[in-house]
């Protein structure tokens, strides 16, 4: 099976951003908060969505993408804000779930190999709204259907795209 690609942003970009991109680096991890402290990790994607009932859609959505969907193997572009790329990935590790204050409320994580893309490297989004300024994801596949990319990815490291998948380019 080819490995999908995603993207996740580090974290909120204010002013926390650094240290919590630092930790991750440091790390070699990503992870996801939204406000939930539950171990979900070892839940289907069913069983999320029940736990989770009640709580915003978007969030519940992308719970289930970073833990159920998201595989090792699969390609990841670290953002800092809807566009700007500062690292590409390999997912090495399934989900986990950590207490470990460390992490800022990141509970929910997975290890990365990741690589650092040069200064301009980001995301053309092909799809509305997102294109126009609309919200991105903290989590969200890019690949999804073979004939319709949702995003491409630009940078000036060329190998980058040939070992991160040029599969990430808009058709």
């Amino acid at each position: 099976m080819n490995p999908q690609t995603f993207i996740i942003k580090f974290a909120t970009n204010d002013k926390n951003f650094e240290k919590h991109k630092d930790i991750c680096i440091k790390d070699n991890s990503i992870g996801v908060n939204f406000g939930i402290i539950l171990p979900l990790n070892t839940l289907s994607s069913d069983e999320i969505g029940k736990v989770l009932d009640g709580a915003p859609l978007g969030r519940i959505r992308q719970m289930k993408t970073f833990i159920c969907d998201l595989k090792i193997g699969d390609i990841i572009w670290a953002m800092q804000g809807r566009e700007k790329v500062l690292y590409a990935g390999v997912v090495t590790s399934n989900c986990y779930f950590t207490s470990d204050p460390g992490f800022l409320g990141f509970n929910h994580r997975r290890h990365v190999d990741f690589t650092i893309c040069p200064e301009g490297s980001e995301i053309g989004w092909c799809t509305e709204p997102v294109k126009h300024g609309g919200y991105c994801n903290t989590i969200q596949r890019i690949n999804k259907d073979k004939d319709k990319k949702m995003a491409t990815i630009k940078t000036p490291q060329l190998d980058l795209l040939k070992e991160f998948g040029e599969e990430s380019r808009c058709v």
